[in-house]
């Protein structure tokens, strides 16, 4: 019994672990450490048209066979990209600073000297990438690839009459891997966001990131997206996200100023959307944005926004400081604009509903509608005393505004047709008249 024992399991496992070290014992005269340096600073300079320089090359063998590479920088044009991938990928320039590269090999392959990479560890100590309008700047960059499978790569297609190729005609159809990337502080449009990580995986022409995780100001940013360059060779883009405990001004300021730097809250909310990457007009114009978000406490800044409206306050000047308990906000970007389809601010002394768009140009054309505090009489000059057509059950005079132009300083028009078809009910013709001219007056304000 013992006998059999021996034969059939203690000595085959005897002779594989002996195999295995003698493999391992091998590796570094089989494994070139220099050679795989070459090979992928060969790689990189054939499919980026880069300038490469990296260090020395060391082999590792626990606990993986892998060549480290310590140290180096890599620096190129969109120019040369599309030299070389016949598409610039929007890129003016970028360079990487590389604090090490290793490369994970198979084992066994290495018994018929072939080179098999399973995966790949990239750490960068910074990462700057220049764009048309915008400079990414990301720091303590760490990249692994693993379960990396590809087949031999499909010739790269060339520019016809320098026209772009799209990116998605020079990815394989056949390539997949899983990817795990972390960025201890990632700078966007001037924002900083802290802790990134995002999860992925390649699969031929699709990309699947999720989850996706973000600091921002001591708030959290999370979402979910993936590229498919299969139904556009451009890539289209499917994204969702969820944000809390994120400042308002922190979360809008780079994408909305004119509103993140007016609004003082907390902000949380959800959306999803969609959009094609073929360039910053056509993301413009195809993206596709729905959500929600609401807060607590906080304040809007409206003063440089209503200081048409400021004659009409008197005394209550404080007004154009929007204290408010609760804000809720439902809001869509489509067309080139964003669509402000439900917004509701609950102030301590007033309340504001507003509709209309902001465009991302900057133009606007908003309506708002708001509630004065209950016993308040706007200026309204010598016409005052009609304000009290326009008070509701609880005595506070509800009056409309428009704001329309530019929306760094938009034309605020106050809309008292409300009071001219209350004086219809009450007064004569000649009163009528001389209501009608001066709303006349104010709507062309």
């Amino acid at each position: 019994m013992i006998r059999r024992l021996l034969k059939r399991v203690v000595i085959p496992f005897g002779v594989l672990v002996l195999l295995l070290v003698v493999l391992l014992l091998a590796a570094p005269r089989l494994l070139s450490g220099a050679r795989v340096r070459e090979m992928v600073v060969q790689q990189v300079v054939d499919a980026t048209g880069a300038q490469v320089t990296l260090g020395e090359a060391s082999v590792k063998i626990l606990p993986r066979l892998a060549v480290r590479l310590e140290q180096g920088r890599i620096a190129g044009t969109g120019e040369a990209l599309a030299a070389r991938q016949g598409s610039d990928f929007n890129l003016v320039d970028y360079e990487a600073i590389v604090a090490a590269i290793e490369v994970r090999v198979a084992l066994w392959p290495l018994l018929s000297r072939r080179i098999e990479v399973e995966g790949v560890e990239v750490a960068l100590d910074r990462l700057v990438v220049t764009l048309p309008d915008d400079q990414l700047i990301a720091e303590e960059v760490v990249l692994t690839v693993r379960e990396l499978h590809l087949g031999i790569p499909a010739p790269v297609p060339t520019a016809v009459r320098d026209a772009p190729v799209p990116p998605g005609l020079l990815i394989p159809d056949d390539i997949f891997c899983r990817a795990e990337l972390t960025v201890a502080r990632l700078t966007a449009r001037q924002a900083r966001y802290d802790d990134v990580r995002v999860s992925a995986e390649l699969d031929g022409r699709r990309l699947v990131a999720d989850p996706i995780g973000a600091g921002r100001a001591g708030g959290e940013i999370t979402g979910t997206a993936e590229i498919d360059w299969e139904r556009d060779p451009w890539g289209e883009l499917v994204f969702s996200f969820a944000t809390a405990g994120v400042p308002a001004g922190a979360l809008l300021e780079p994408w909305a100023p004119d509103i993140g730097n007016k609004l003082e809250t907390v902000l949380v909310g959800e959306g999803r959307g969609r959009c094609n990457l073929k360039d910053p007009q056509t993301v413009q114009a195809t993206l596709d944005l729905a959500g929600r978000v609401g807060a607590g406490e906080g304040v809007l800044h409206a003063a440089e926004w209503l200081r048409e409206v400021r004659p009409y306050l008197g005394d209550r000047q404080d007004l154009v400081e929007v204290h408010f308990k609760e804000l809720v906000h439902t809001f869509r970007v489509r067309n080139g604009r964003y669509v402000v389809e439900d917004l509701f601010i609950d102030g301590v002394d007033t309340q504001w509903r507003g509709k209309g768009w902001l465009g991302l140009d900057g133009t606007i054309d908003l309506s708002l509608g708001t509630r004065l505090p209950s016993g308040f009489t706007p200026d309204l000059g010598r016409w005052s005393f009609m304000a009290d057509a326009l008070r509701d059950d609880e005595g506070r005079v509800n009056l409309d505004l428009r704001l329309t132009g530019r929306a760094q300083k938009p034309t605020v028009s106050v809309d008292l047709t409300q009071l001219k078809e209350a004086a219809g009910d009450n007064v004569g013709e000649v009163l009528k008249e001389g209501i009608g001219g001066l709303l006349d007056k104010w709507k062309g304000r």
